[in-house]
């Protein structure tokens, strides 16, 4: 992943590159091959941890496609090759032969159509047990159908065990440069609101991210424990008595300025994890024009040690993952245990023995029924848990 400064640059565009950076883009991507190779004939001579050699070849080979791929796409060659979420999403509805239901949120203050925000229903509508999906990707990387193809998964598998989710709705937010923050909280709000306007009581949804997902899961939470006054973003008050189902956050992206500070795995973790160290330049690059009242929503970990105090009210039930292997491990481990735990013993922590960064993803970029992912089930019991 190439730093770009002008990130967050209200006047660029998304996926903006000349023709020259385009083709550029693309013969990066054909050069995946070459990386593939090197690696392969590295390993035997790495310390590769067991627990991660077990996971099959194609697995590891995907791991490094990603690895490559991420190290040397810069935000804008990302865009520009994936392209919307919207064309993305009709592409995978129309191959699972599901219908394609897009709602629109409301406009916002800042204007232009690609600002406000859309839902994506995975199935048909339904107001009884609801997943509200906040999709990864930096706030810069479009969703992916690997991603559709995990939450498709999922719902499959609950119906298997009698419950019936029937729909995930996914959040398709705005992506920088064109919306920065708090767009992306204003938006995850407003969904929630659509959701209860539908019908939907807080007991029966759940609010799953990954990543950048993740971190703006709790922002949401911050937003409804602290409405923050400025951006235009509506208050949530919950019904008194009721909290949200559940919140899950797979390898939330909570230290987005000093990714070092909190232990040695940012660095020690690279071999194997899919997340090059230019995140950190993307993170400052995020947090740049956020004023310094707003960094707790923005930037979890720096909450002041009271913010999450009433979390157990707003919401039942907490899941948080890392991987054993990945770069934001200990970032995680430290939110989680000094920053969350407090306000919410109960609060379940996965981290996962090989597991990498959103280590559940790369699996549907390979299989359909992908075999056994001990995050993925760890997920798939969590859910099931809260809606029986």
């Amino acid at each position: 992943m190439q730093a770009n400064t002008s990130l967050v640059d209200g006047r660029a565009k998304f996926g903006a590159v000349s023709w020259k950076v385009k083709k550029s883009a693309y013969h990066k991507s054909t050069s995946l091959a070459f990386a593939l190779a090197l690696n392969m004939l590295r390993t035997p001579f790495s310390r590769v941890p067991h627990r991660y050699t077990a996971k099959p070849l194609k697995r590891r080979i995907a791991d490094v496609a990603a690895q490559y791929l991420m190290a040397n796409l810069s935000p804008s060659e990302v865009q520009c090759i994936l392209g919307p979420s919207l064309l993305t999403y009709q592409r995978w509805a129309k191959r699972s032969k599901l219908d394609l239901i897009v709602e629109d949120l409301e406009s916002s203050p800042d204007g232009g159509e690609t600002r406000n925000g859309q839902l994506f229903w995975i199935g048909p509508k339904r107001t009884k047990k609801v997943i509200l999906y906040l999709p990864p990707g930096a706030y810069y990387a479009p969703l992916i159908e690997p991603t559709l193809d995990f939450l498709r998964f999922m719902q499959l598998e609950l119906n298997k065990q009698g419950i019936d989710v029937g729909i995930v709705t996914v959040l398709s937010y705005s992506l920088v440069p064109e919306a920065v923050f708090p767009t992306q909280l204003r938006q995850a709000i407003r969904a929630l609101k659509r959701l209860f306007d539908m019908g939907c009581e807080p007991s029966d949804i759940q609010v799953l991210g990954e990543s950048a997902g993740g971190n703006l899961v709790f922002q949401v939470l911050s937003h409804i424990l602290h409405p923050l006054p400025s951006g235009g973003i509506p208050t949530l008050a919950l019904p008194k008595g009721q909290g949200l189902n559940g919140a899950c956050a797979l390898s939330p992206w909570v230290s987005l300025s000093n990714p070092k500070q909190w232990g040695d795995s940012f660095v020690s973790k690279s071999q194997l994890d899919i997340m090059p160290p230019e995140i950190e330049d993307l993170g400052r690059a995020y947090l740049e024009h956020i004023p310094a009242s707003s960094i707790a929503y923005a930037e979890p970990i720096l909450a002041p040690n009271n913010w999450y105090s009433g979390l157990s009210k707003i919401v039942d039930r907490l899941f948080i993952s890392a991987g054993e292997e990945e770069r934001f491990r200990d970032q995680v481990v430290v939110f989680s245990e000094k920053i969350i735990k407090p306000h919410y013993q109960e609060t379940i922590l996965e981290v996962q023995a090989g597991g990498i960064h959103c280590d559940s993803l790369p699996d549907f970029a390979i299989w359909k029924n992908p075999p056994k992912n001990t995050l993925t089930e760890a997920v798939l019991k969590w859910i099931a848990e809260g809606f029986k």
